[in-house]
């Protein structure tokens, strides 16, 4: 009787660490694959300073993160900061140089999940 107690643990713990599994990965594939013609819209060519139109960038990701995150997790946060990229400092206007995209969510067994990614635009007058 107790190896059969033991052996329902042991087949629930697998069963709830392959889904555990499975949600990570369906999140990193969603986040680190995010389709970079969706940075290429919101680009405002210069020859000198490049820049992302801030709003029209967070409206595309978090269209792209709510289509393809909700398969795999219900509660998860994407936040976004620009800032310029020559000194790191915060922008607060409606075109910035880079962007830093933070996607968050909690999963089972109290484990969170966090990824950070950073786009930086430069000028190609090599």
């Amino acid at each position: 009787m107790i190896i059969m107690f033991f052996a329902v643990i042991i087949g629930v713990l697998s069963l709830n660490l392959f889904s555990l599994n499975f949600t990570i990965q369906g999140l990193n594939r969603a986040v680190i694959n995010t389709p970079i013609e969706l940075l290429y819209t919101t680009i405002i060519p210069d020859n000198t300073h490049p820049v992302f139109v801030n709003r029209e960038l967070e409206l595309k990701l978090t269209s792209y993160y709510d289509k393809e995150l909700r398969k795999y997790t219900d509660n998860y946060s994407v936040k976004f900061y620009f800032f310029n990229k020559d000194d790191y400092s915060y922008c607060g206007g409606i075109q910035c140089q880079a962007v830093e995209i933070t996607v968050r969510s909690s999963l089972t067994f109290n484990y969170k999940y966090s990824r950070t990614m950073y786009y930086e635009l430069t000028s190609n007058n090599g």
